[in-house]
């Protein structure tokens, strides 16, 4: 009903579920293709966490699935990787995010947003990615 409302107020931008993809209630196995399958959703939505060594999370190729099924593109919204989590450096997070880019891209995933920024020092034991961290070179590549 949401999707529909909005496309009625502006048909010219995309639409997604805003799902985090991932097996959440109510969008696991075929219910993610489900709650994408409505017309009025353009988009499907991952979010990557929690598969910092898993350049491609099998969830995520269920999910790429399911959306190549009903036509509609996937991108990754959100995928968070603390440095402590895949070696301690931050160049050893910049090459776990080079090695799901291209996992992701070369499976069909349209987008990949690193999460989340933070305009003060990056810390290897947090998420976020900020200025001089070696995941932008990363980010810019792709």
């Amino acid at each position: 009903d949401v999707s529909g409302l909005i496309k009625s107020i502006d048909p010219n931008h995309l639409v997604s579920l805003g799902t985090m993809g991932g097996g959440q209630c109510g969008s696991q196995g075929s219910g993610f293709r489900l709650v994408n399958s409505p017309a009025t959703i353009d988009v499907c939505e991952f979010h990557d966490y929690g598969h910092e060594t898993q350049a491609l999370p099998a969830n995520l190729v269920r999910d790429i699935a399911a959306c190549n099924s009903l036509n509609k593109p996937i991108f990754v919204g959100e995928s968070g990787i603390k440095a402590s989590s895949v070696g301690g450096t931050l160049a050893d997070r910049a090459a776990a995010f080079d090695a799901k880019s291209a996992a992701m891209f070369k499976a069909g995933v349209r987008g990949f947003l690193v999460w989340p920024w933070n305009n003060g020092a990056t810390n290897a034991s947090k998420w976020p990615v900020g200025p001089g961290d070696p995941s932008l070179r990363v980010i810019l590549a792709y």
